[in-house]
């Protein structure tokens, strides 16, 4: 999630009074957009943030979440669907990870980017069922 987000990077906010920011004035009523994005490939916050790392959000063996992770936003604006979407995800892969293994037949997994949605460019999968001990 944090390396392909779903969901639109980009969250407009309006500033609700005047504000100095770095020595820049943020006038009442501005336009401001913050970018999940921007957080997530900055290396500050994940060395080498193109790469997919899992072990940078374990710690002695155990998951650690990491607040800079927010794909579902955060404050005010937090998904109210979050947790079911979590959990649906997590009911689907283990599913199929139970179920099947997933056989990349053709292409590759450079992302296509969507207006809405990222998803792979090129690539057929085959499920192959798992056999039953």
């Amino acid at each position: 999630m944090r390396l392909n987000p779903v969901a639109p990077e980009i969250i407009p906010h309006q500033a609700s009074e005047d504000i100095v920011v770095d020595g820049v004035l943020i006038e009442k009523g501005s336009t401001l957009y913050g970018s999940v994005g921007a957080v997530f490939a900055n290396p500050e916050n994940f060395p080498e943030p193109e790469k997919f790392i899992p072990d940078r959000f374990m710690k002695n063996g155990e998951y650690v979440h990491d607040l800079r992770v927010c794909s579902f936003s955060v404050g005010l604006r937090y998904c109210i669907g979050k947790q079911i979407a979590i959990e649906e995800q997590f009911i689907f892969a283990t599913n199929i990870v139970r179920e099947f293994r997933l056989v990349r037949t053709s292409g590759n997994m450079d992302i296509a980017e969507d207006l809405s949605m990222r998803f792979p460019k090129h690539s057929m999968m085959r499920f192959e069922r798992r056999r039953s001990n």
